[in-house]
C-alpha cells in the first residue's frame, strides 16, 4: 500500500463564508420580507379604516394613487423628520 497526499481543498472565498454563518438558525442576516417589485419591494402593512378612508379621499384629490402618496409622505418624513409621541 503506498502513502498519498491528501489533496488540498481550494480555500473558502470570504463571501461563501459569510454566506454559511449567517444561513446558521442564529446567524446575522436580516431576512427581508416582502417581494421585489422591478426596484421596489412590496410590503404588507395594518392602517386604520378612518385613516385610509381619508387616505383615499386625499389621493383622489391629488389625483395620484394611494401608493403614490403613502410614497410622498414617507419621503417626506425621512427628509423632514418627525417627532413620535410629540408635536
Amino acid at each position: 500500500m503506498s502513502i498519498t497526499r491528501p489533496v488540498k481543498k481550494p480555500p473558502i472565498s470570504e463571501h461563501d463564508q459569510e454566506k454559511f454563518i449567517n444561513s446558521a438558525p442564529d446567524g446575522s442576516e436580516v431576512k427581508k420580507k416582502g417581494v421585489m417589485k422591478g426596484k421596489k419591494q412590496q410590503i404588507t402593512f395594518t392602517i386604520d379604516p378612518e385613516v385610509l378612508e381619508k387616505l383615499d379621499a386625499r389621493s383622489a384629490g391629488e389625483g395620484v394613487s394611494r401608493a403614490a402618496l403613502i410614497n410622498i409622505a414617507i419621503r417626506q418624513l425621512l427628509n423632514k423628520g418627525a417627532t413620535v409621541g410629540g408635536e
